[in-house]
């Protein structure tokens, strides 16, 4: 019954019905809306015949020109999708977009704008947009209330407004930038873990107790080898122990120390130790992985003393943190996740897949 009644009213009134494109009818929002169950309704113009007959003969879903249309509450927004068309799966905004209609508003009209166009450019500058894909809520967001309160509001801090348009932070919708439009400018790679003097810097952020880490480190090495034997690459290391890895933070002071303590090359070989032995300090927590590294100093050619005093020191621990700031600030929630020029690369991925980055970033 309340459905023949509200089929009844949608085709008396008039409503705003979203599709699953953009919406070809001029909405909108009047004073003189109505409420059922608890919905409020708005009403529309320009609703040809043809739509009006398949809204009396539907149910609250309507299908009418290849499209299908459901009854929303309140106004249709703007969503902006700032994008690069060249860049291909790394900026899939699917994730992003089904982000946007389902938590905000299903009368969600999507438009993608490439960022090499004029409109693009504009908005780049506008927001010194770092990475794309980028979200930009545009029209109608100021408008649109649920539970007498404004959205925006409720949006306002993860969100960027310039000229009555918002840019939301990637990062607090889990979704992260596929391409970077200029490169990532780290606060301290002279002082980092490197190898090479090449052109494309490859920065990865890594956590030595991840069994992913491990399997990019092992498939990737010798070519990293060969791409800074040739002067293709700079290679830099960053920490990012995860929390729930509870011998990580040890693991990565271990490999800080021995960079502190006997140098960059020192660095390299407790790298490959931490990559290779993971299984010996599972389970010993954070103190006991401490003391047992504290315990191969020696082995490693480095001074004992000063190793276990760098192992156990605060400032070995913040250096640690502020990677993980650093990391997080730039997209990185979870690891291995490299940086190659201009691109954003999470997960383990192989050879082949490296050198196409590489290549790609030696060529822009």
């Amino acid at each position: 019954m309340k459905t023949h009644m509200r089929m009844l009213l949608f085709a008396l009134v008039g409503i705003f019905l979203v599709g699953c494109q953009a919406s070809e009818y001029d909405v909108h929002k009047t004073e003189n809306g109505f409420n059922i169950d608890g919905e409020a309704y708005v009403k529309a113009s320009k609703i040809d015949d043809g739509f009006m007959t398949a809204l009396k003969e539907g149910g609250d879903m309507v299908v009418y020109d290849g499209k299908t249309w459901i009854p929303e509450e309140g106004n249709p927004v703007q969503l902006i999708v700032l994008n690069d068309e060249k860049c291909g799966a790394p900026c899939d905004a699917t994730k992003g977009t089904a982000f946007f209609t389902s938590k905000i508003t299903r009368a969600m009209m999507v438009e993608t704008v490439d960022v090499a166009s004029e409109f693009g450019e504009k908005l780049v500058e506008d927001f010194e947009v770092l990475g794309v894909p980028a979200f930009i809520l545009g029209d109608g967001i100021e408008d649109l209330e649920r539970y007498g309160a404004k959205v925006i509001d409720q949006l306002k801090p993860i969100v960027t407004e310039v000229d009555g348009r918002y840019l939301v932070d990637g990062n607090s919708i889990g979704v992260k930038p596929g391409k970077f439009l200029r490169p990532i400018e780290f606060a301290d790679l002279k002082t980092e873990p490197s190898k090479g003097k090449g052109k494309v810097k490859v920065v990865e952020f890594t956590d030595y107790q991840c069994p992913y880490c491990k399997r990019l480190h092992d498939q990737n090495k010798d070519l990293i080898e060969k791409l800074i034997a040739d002067g293709t690459i700079t290679y830099v290391v960053k920490d990012f122990p995860l929390s729930f890895h509870k011998e990580a933070g040890a693991m990565h002071s271990a490999a800080n120390c021995a960079m502190e303590v006997g140098g960059k090359d020192k660095y390299w070989v407790v790298n490959e130790y931490l990559f290779q032995n993971p299984g010996e300090i599972k389970g010993l927590g954070d103190q006991g992985a401490r003391d047992l590294y504290s315990a191969k100093a020696e082995d490693w050619g480095l001074n004992a003393d000063k190793f276990e005093k760098c192992m156990n020191s605060e400032a070995t621990k913040a250096e640690i943190t502020a990677d993980i700031q650093e990391g997080s600030k730039n997209g990185v929630s979870g690891t291995p996740a490299l940086f190659i020029g201009n691109s954003f690369v999470p997960g383990a991925i192989g050879p082949d897949a490296l050198q196409q980055y590489v290549d790609s970033a030696k060529a822009q």
